[in-house]
């Protein structure tokens, strides 16, 4: 059995790594609900943000603080997404029907399987940052400053998020499209602009969950595809379409592999297939999601 303060450290540290699920999986979720597309290059924008802090705090020797490239990487990030939509996505929309339910998966595995390799002849191993802030000590519990920052900051970033989505006019906008994107067509919603726009959240969410997951374990270039179906598995989880939804499945995926890797690191990957396979049979819908009519 876990110490007190071993569980205060274990949940502390599967609310972080929840979080950072979280990132992921509503940047998935809104890139789908407004594209329609798989983005399988997710995990990947995730981890070219990784390597690109690690690059910074190596070259620096490690007197760069990398919570300071979330300024400079989100709007980089953003602007990749937002012409990777523009250049790569949108035009296949003007293909056949039978062409278009399968050519965005290709090309967005296509790149990601580039971006990969690139970044294997870059760093051709596992890579992560070594830095600490000071011990912050609580009620007689020692806990790291680096992950009390790190769950703060992640918190203020979905804050944002949540207000950029529910006060914003392009907010608004992206959400009457999940919603019905013919309906946001005749209302005068321009769609393409707007998916151009979510697929740049949904890459500058991946950068910010990037910076935020190197700080706290080892990554590689090959992580992309199998957290991009973690970050899938957490959106079924959550329920299709729902935002509240990835959030309750990142943080319940998030605590549950921390523990499970405390007892048996081996099963940390597996748990996520495992809670979705349970979820699914008690709830096709998922957590939040709404149960479709039979007709």
């Amino acid at each position: 059995m876990p110490t007190p303060l071993a569980v205060v450290e274990l949940t502390l540290a599967g609310l972080l790594l929840g979080g950072i699920y979280s990132l992921l999986s509503v940047g998935l979720t809104v890139t789908f609900g407004v594209a329609r597309v798989l983005n399988l290059t997710h995990g990947e924008f995730m981890m070219v943000s990784s390597l690109a802090v690690y690059l910074l705090f190596q070259f620096t020797g490690g007197a760069f603080n990398p919570f300071a490239t979330l300024g400079l990487l989100i709007p980089i990030l953003f602007a990749s997404g937002y012409l990777f939509e523009k250049f790569l996505i949108r035009p296949l929309r003007q293909k056949p029907v039978d062409v278009i339910e399968w050519a965005p998966l290709l090309v967005t595995l296509g790149v990601a399987l580039i971006i990969e390799d690139i970044a294997f002849m870059t760093v051709p191993r596992e890579f992560g940052v070594s830095y600490s802030l000071p011990p912050t000590r609580i009620m007689g519990l020692t806990l790291s400053t680096t992950r009390l920052a790190s769950l703060v900051l992640v918190t203020c970033v979905a804050l944002a998020l949540h207000i950029f989505l529910r006060r914003t006019f392009i907010g608004k906008a992206i959400r009457a499209t999940i919603q019905d994107r013919e309906g946001a067509l005749t209302m005068g919603i321009n769609v393409n602009r707007v998916s151009a726009i979510t697929f740049g959240l949904g890459v500058s969410l991946a950068a910010a969950a990037g910076v935020f997951l190197v700080m706290i374990r080892s990554v590689d270039a090959y992580v992309g595809l199998p957290i991009t179906a973690k970050a899938v598995a957490i959106v079924i989880l959550g329920g299709m379409g729902s935002i509240l939804g990835s959030l309750l499945g990142a943080i319940v995926l998030g605590i549950s592999e921390v523990y499970v890797s405390f007892y048996s690191p081996a099963w940390s990957f597996t748990v996520a297939w495992i809670i979705l396979i349970i979820i699914l049979l008690l709830r096709p819908q998922g957590i939040l999601g709404k149960r479709a009519e039979r007709v």
